[in-house]
């Protein structure tokens, strides 16, 4: 038994249980969500051999992982300028990190990055190596005095 926020249980999930059912097929072992103790903890039971559970935790733990996400407030001004124009460079940003990144502005300037740790990491340092030359290469492409 292993203990799982319930945030990711729908991960675990998959659409209409079909991720679950692939891990359990992958792995030999039997997989079950659930509510446990009088504290009602989310845990996730598995049942089967040694080696079954211990793949089926593996499995489990890596979807956790590839679905965890990471949001970070950004300037509303900045919004536009990390999509690009048509996504490209959102694109970009997501190719080179290997994360899904959203950029929304309403209600608030937020971009949320989903990955693993690494990928997370990696689009968060692009982002801001991004936000941090900007004002030099907006300041290349004006000139000085506002003239081309």
């Amino acid at each position: 038994t292993v203990e799982v926020e319930r945030d990711k249980w729908s991960a675990i999930i998959g659409v209409k249980g079909t991720r679950i059912r692939e891990m359990e097929i992958e792995s030999g072992a039997r997989m079950v969500l659930r509510e446990d103790g009088p504290d009602l903890v989310p845990v996730l039971s598995v049942h089967g051999t040694p080696e079954a559970r211990a793949s089926a935790i593996k499995l489990a733990m890596a979807v956790i992982e590839r679905e965890t996400t990471e949001a970070r407030m950004v300037d509303d001004a900045l919004v536009g300028v990390l999509v690009g124009r048509r996504g490209f460079t959102v694109k970009l940003l997501e190719a080179e990190s290997g994360a899904y990144i959203r950029l929304e502005r309403f209600p608030e300037a937020i971009m949320t990055i989903k990955g693993t740790a690494v990928q997370r990491e990696k689009a968060a340092a692009l982002t801001d190596h991004l936000i941090d030359v900007l004002p030099d290469i907006i300041g290349d492409l004006i000139g000085e005095g506002g003239e081309l």
